[in-house]
């Protein structure tokens, strides 16, 4: 059941990133906003999502072990690996926000500001 609403997914995703990128050209505009390279980016990441949905719950299982959770190395790795992705994300949208502000360009600054919003929250 998760194979077939991942597959239905993908090929939903795949069928409007094709059409807004047909719609674009149609108009006269760039046509640039979705190129080729994105929808095979964005299929492939698809893809692997959906197997590594499959394999999630063992990976899950296998860490929460009592042997796992004592381990002192994976618990200052696991540690590590929340530090980097809370800090790094909140600094790294802060600043993005800032340079896109400064250079002006709003639809970055808006980006940005979301992002770390939804980050902190």
């Amino acid at each position: 059941m998760r194979v077939r609403v991942g597959v239905s997914a993908v090929l939903i995703g795949t069928f409007i990133v094709a059409t807004a990128r047909s719609a674009r050209s149609q108009e006269g505009g760039p046509g640039t906003f979705f190129r080729a390279s994105d929808l095979a980016w964005w299929t492939g990441f698809s893809i692997a999502s959906i197997g590594l949905s499959r394999v999630d719950p063992a990976i899950a299982q296998y860490f929460q072990t009592p042997e796992n959770q004592k381990n002192s190395r994976m618990r200052s790795l696991a540690e590590a690996f929340t530090h980097v992705q809370e800090t790094t994300l909140t600094v790294g949208g802060l600043l993005t926000y800032g340079i896109a502000r400064l250079a002006g360009s709003r639809d970055v600054e808006t980006v940005a500001l979301h992002a770390t919003e939804a980050i902190v929250a």
